[in-house]
């Protein structure tokens, strides 16, 4: 069976790809506050430890590289802050609580129904049971001059998604091992213990749920792997 080093380091050239699409827009400011969200309702999730890695390009062909992960707990409001440093690249959020799954965005920057190609508007989607398949449930009535716009406006690429679990033992196992990916990042932590509280708390629920002492050892080796080099 491939090593963890060895599979973290084909994660993150998954979930880079997944991620190229998701551009950096709005004037940078010092920090951005973001929030954990309920896709389902809106409403905000606190105590949800996030984590977040900035995602750039290096090389003539564009090859994805991580160059930082931070880890933070969300406030009352479902609020944190990350630093908005350019020269690190992307932010690319995820978050985890017990109780709850990965989301999706409620919500997504689309052509506008103006005609124009160059605006957009907000749409809201109904997303289905296994989360898989969005549908629209209704527009915004504002139309923006541009995308980057109605994508800030829609916050799909700022905020971090969970949904309630209403998976069985099995499927919330799977959900952690899945969840594994979200923490994979070679670059160093700048200011928390990157991704160790995420990947602590991932091992925490595999403990109670009962894991394979596989699965087990494979978290625990994610921990120690994650922690900031002195």
């Amino acid at each position: 069976m491939p090593s963890v080093a060895v599979l973290r380091a084909v994660a993150a050239l998954v979930l880079a790809a997944c991620c190229a699409c998701s551009p950096s827009v709005g004037a940078p400011a010092a920090e951005e506050v973001r929030y954990v969200i309920d896709q389902d309702d809106g409403t905000p999730i606190p105590g949800a430890i996030v984590v977040a890695t900035w995602r750039g390009t290096f090389g003539a062909h564009g090859a994805q590289a991580c160059n930082r992960i931070e880890s933070y707990v969300s406030g009352p409001d479902g609020s944190f802050r990350t630093p908005n440093d350019s020269k690190f690249g992307t932010v690319i959020v995820g978050a985890y609580k017990k109780g709850y799954e990965r989301g999706n965005s409620p919500k997504s920057a689309q052509a506008a129904t103006d005609g124009n190609y160059r605006h957009a508007q907000v749409y809201h989607y109904r997303w289905n049971e296994t989360n898989t398949r969005g549908d629209i449930a209704s527009v915004e009535p504002k139309i923006y001059t541009n995308r980057e716009e109605a994508m800030r406006a829609s916050r799909e690429h700022l905020d971090a998604f969970l949904r309630k679990s209403t998976k069985d033992r099995a499927g919330k196992l799977s959900e952690l091992h899945r969840l594994r990916v979200e923490g994979n990042c070679d670059g160093p932590p700048q200011s928390t213990n990157g991704a160790v509280p995420f990947y602590e708390a991932i091992y925490a629920e595999q403990l109670e749920l009962g894991d394979s002492a596989s699965e087990l050892a494979w978290t625990k080796e994610y921990v120690e792997l994650s922690r900031p080099k002195k």
